[in-house]
């Protein structure tokens, strides 16, 4: 029941997911955090197929991010994170599985970048991309009117529409949203209902 979202933006990435915390046929509560920093300027977005794999795998990658740098001096660029993170669900995947579903958008020396992993550890660089049930109809208006060189403003206003979408079609109620934006002045949450930068 739980929903991603991610759009690359022509100085950003957005990453949005839907706050409810759910299993089966329960909803928790409407204030979960399912987007992760992994860096100053790099996030990941994460849903869960079962347990706590979310939370567990994404501290793990926090953790093993920042002891690389510790170690090395060396921070990862998005594209090197992604696929360090695809190899560990690979390897994973033949000892005990972790079921998550993730999107990771970061801004570096190259500009923006967002990729897409699923819990077999496929991945892909993408301008866009969904998960969970809801992606079913937020997939169809994205790709309705995503234009390459997509600005900030224009992103927000994709997302808002995904929004109504999902709460005009969706059978589960999903009441509250959060975006983050990944830039080159870092990550900030922002209110979906506005533009502006939320307290």
């Amino acid at each position: 029941m739980e929903t991603l979202v991610g759009i690359q933006c022509d100085d950003c990435v957005l990453l949005m997911c839907d706050r409810s915390a759910t299993r089966s046929i329960i909803r928790f509560n409407d204030e979960q955090d399912k987007i992760f920093t992994l860096d100053s300027h790099m996030a990941m977005a994460s849903v869960q197929k079962k347990g706590g794999d979310s939370a567990q795998f994404s501290e793990y990658v926090q953790k093993n991010l920042k002891l690389y740098q510790l170690k090395t001096g060396t921070k990862l660029s998005t594209h090197a994170a992604s696929n360090f993170i695809r190899g560990e669900l690979a390897r994973c995947l033949r000892q005990k599985p972790y079921y998550v579903d993730l999107l990771i958008g970061g801004h570096d020396s190259e500009g923006p970048a967002l990729y897409y992993l699923d819990y077999m550890a496929s991945m892909q660089k993408m301008s866009y991309a969904c998960h969970g049930y809801a992606g079913h109809f937020v997939t169809a208006t994205i790709d309705r009117y995503y234009t390459p060189g997509l600005t900030r403003a224009e992103g927000m206003e994709l997302l808002r529409k995904c929004v109504t979408e999902i709460n005009l079609r969706f059978m589960a109620n999903s009441p509250n949203f959060l975006v983050k934006v990944v830039d080159s002045n870092g990550i900030t949450v922002v209110d979906i209902a506005g533009d502006g930068v939320a307290q």
